[in-house]
């Protein structure tokens, strides 16, 4: 399929041959179904205009497909129930039936519950399973029917005897199977297809590519039937990913393995040459075989070269041979206070432990923690006090001058003295981070109801107000219900103020509120903010890469899926000119997981507004980057790394690009607090992936 770009130069050699050819209008076309699908609210002639183009009824000749499939993916992102039979019919078309399928997908899982499922929903669903020969689709289908499920395995199967299909079935069992174990389980046939992926002895199978065999052992652990033939098959491989999945696989619930077996499993995974592997080894000895066969793996796994392995030991001796006095005394030696710059992750996790296993011993080193130069290092703090119940530290920390080690303190702190920290709770809400005033408020709800305190709520709800921001949306929630549980009527001027708020979600909550406390009913009618600009045909068109540079010297390559995702990569594109995410951190680090960075405020509720639309279809395989929301359509330009295949995040979250299995490694070294030095884009040669 062609690129935006190549339509764009289409457009433009027909116009100094002074012809016009159907295709004249592509770039303002491209340009207004973007905003259509940003605005989310198209007018009753947008919509037509939408739907003509997407059945190639356009007023030029011929409609060219390009546009079609971006017409068709609107309105999938449309998310309405009444679009259902547009789509439909759009199966039936080769050149957009794929475009249809994912449509349908977005569409269907939108909707309601099964129990609500209109006729036009089970007659869309039922077409799109007919129809499809999509193994992705075929996965992801909100089906309401055991046999819906046995269709779709059955087509999954047949799909398979294609040997070039082969991952994106085995993707397809991945997605079908947890979605509709408790309706209807794999078939024999379909757990013999998922065996024989793993051990890569299916016909003609790609001996190179380790996504099969790791995805098909995913599928087998999700549908409770993996055993320790299929565990040591996997261990046997070659790639160091399906290694990993072997040991995830062995430490679930359920697993079907002899403790023996399991012992020697884990063993041997502490001994591989990757540190991911090893990383899910040191994860699987402690809840397992510690309690029978020690923690000796452990105290040497503190020693690992590889960081996250080291702290993932240091971790996993919190609660593990706890009557091991030398244990204790491994990790106090290991507690020291860390370097005002360099590495403090070792440290800092060792502390958290000692202080769960000997407050005593934590008590002469938690000083050095406590007044430390890095935030990150007296967030850890936090942690140690509160499992020693040091209330002195958390009161000091309650109100350090970092408002991510202040927020972090207020529940501990509140735990162990009850309404006696309301105080220090109530002084939070002075403060402009997001997230600490959610939490403030959060804990505030339980408090006892004190005209300052509620009002110093309605003065924090009034000032995050004032700002204007989508990303303070969950802050405000949390705030209003304080509001809500400390006041009644006396508020109802401001929530009928709110009722015509900028947010919504802020509108519909309001509305209720004031329902229940004025003579008659309330309406939320939002007054929407502003939507930022939709690409501009010139950046539908350029083709560049982002070179992240990473505080630690070293730095990967992003590359931009403008066809899946062209509103969040252009909005991506912007900040990064902007220089908005240079000097942030990596703030969240899960190995084997996802990496996550981008906030201003280093945590979950800081980032760029106005929220960024999902624009979903991407899978979530090892090594792409998503943009992270807290509920659809609240993406804040904060993004993540799948250090593993992820796909049960698949049309969850949108995939704004790929990285590179060989930059994957700089990734997997991230750290916690790792800083994003800068960001820039480089220019790329054109890839011919289509929209």
């Amino acid at each position: 399929m062609k690129t935006m770009v190549l339509l764009v130069l289409a457009w433009l050699a027909g116009a100094v041959q002074g012809s016009r050819p159907s295709g004249a209008a592509i770039p303002l076309h491209a340009s207004r179904i973007l905003a259509i699908e940003d605005a989310r609210a198209p007018t009753a002639a947008d919509l037509q205009w939408l739907i003509a183009l997407a059945r190639g009824e356009g007023n030029d000749a011929r409609v060219p497909r390009d546009i079609r499939m971006l017409a068709i993916r609107t309105l999938g992102r449309l998310e309405r129930a009444d679009l259902l039979p547009v789509l439909t019919p759009l199966l039936t078309a080769p050149d957009t039936r794929h475009a249809a399928e994912v449509a349908l997908v977005v569409t269907l899982r939108a909707q309601p519950g099964e129990e609500s499922a209109t006729d036009a929903f089970q007659r869309a669903l039922a077409a799109a399973l007919a129809a499809t020969t999509s193994p992705v689709v075929l996965g992801h289908l909100p089906y309401t029917a055991a046999d819906q499920v046995a269709l779709a395995e059955a087509k999954l199967l047949g799909l398979a005897q294609d040997r070039g299909q082969y991952a994106a079935v085995t993707a397809g069992l991945e997605a079908l199977v947890p979605q509709h174990r408790k309706r209807q389980g794999p078939s024999d046939q379909a757990i013999e297809f998922l065996r024989r992926a793993v051990r890569r002895s299916l016909p003609a199978m790609d001996q190179r590519d380790g996504f099969v065999p790791r995805t098909a052992l995913a599928a087998l652990a999700a549908a409770g039937v993996v055993g320790e033939e299929d565990i040591r098959a996997a261990w046997r491989d070659g790639d160091e990913q399906v290694r990993r999945q072997a040991l995830v696989a062995l430490n679930a619930d359920g697993a079907a393995i002899e403790l023996r077996s399991r012992t020697e499993l884990l063993r041997a995974g502490l001994d591989d040459r990757a540190f991911i592997v090893r990383f899910a080894a040191v994860r699987g000895w402690s809840p397992h075989v510690a309690s029978t066969e020690g923690c000796e793996p452990l105290v040497r796994a503190l020693d690992d070269p590889d960081v996250h392995v080291a702290i993932a030991a240091a971790g996993a001796l919190r609660h593990s041979c706890l009557a091991e006095d030398r244990i204790t005394e491994r990790l106090a030696s290991e507690a020291r206070t860390p370097p005002a710059i360099g590495g403090w992750h070792r440290e800092a996790h060792a502390l958290v432990s000692l202080a769960e296993r000997s407050g005593e011993r934590a008590a002469t080193v938690l000083p050095g923690f406590a007044f430390h130069a890095r935030p990150q290092v007296r967030m850890y703090a936090v942690r140690a006090a509160g499992a020693m119940k040091d209330v002195a530290t958390l009161e000091r920390l309650a109100l350090d001058s970092d408002d991510n080690v202040r927020g972090a303190a207020l529940g501990p702190l509140q735990f162990l003295t009850g309404s006696a920290s309301d105080g220090v709770v109530a002084a939070a809400l002075d403060r402009p981070d997001y997230q600490l005033l959610r939490t403030a408020a959060i804990l505030l709800k339980a408090a006892s109801p004190n005209p300052h305190r509620r009002r110093a709520l309605v003065d924090a709800f009034e000032r995050v107000t004032a700002e204007k921001k989508d990303t303070a949306r969950d802050t405000r929630l949390a705030l209003f219900e304080s509001i809500l549980e400390w006041g009644g009527r006396e508020h109802l001027p401001l929530y009928e103020r709110l009722t015509r708020d900028y947010d919504p979600a802020v509108a519909r909550t309001a509305a209720d509120a004031c329902s229940a406390f004025s003579p008659r009913p309330c309406a939320a009618v939002p007054r929407l903010a502003p939507r930022p600009p939709v690409p501009t045909p010139g950046e539908l068109a350029e083709q560049v890469a982002a070179i992240v540079e990473l505080d630690t010297g070293r730095h990967f390559q992003l590359q931009l899926a403008r066809d899946l995702a062209p509103l969040a990569c252009a909005r991506f594109a912007r900040l990064v000119r902007r220089g908005y995410y240079d000097g942030l951190t990596f703030h969240r680090v899960e190995p084997g997981f996802v990496i996550q960075g981008g906030s201003p405020g280093a945590n979950e509720y800081a980032g760029d507004g106005p929220f960024m639309r999902d624009e979903l279809g991407g899978s979530h395989r090892r090594g792409t980057v998503g943009i992270s929301t807290r509920g659809r359509h609240t993406g804040d330009a904060q993004f993540f790394v799948n250090l593993a295949d992820n796909l049960r995040l698949d049309f969850a979250y949108t995939v704004i690009g790929t990285i590179s299995e060989s930059d994957m490694a700089v990734v997997d070294a991230v750290l916690e607090g790792t800083t994003i030095r800068r960001i820039r884009l480089v220019s790329v040669p054109i890839h011919r992936d289509g929209i």
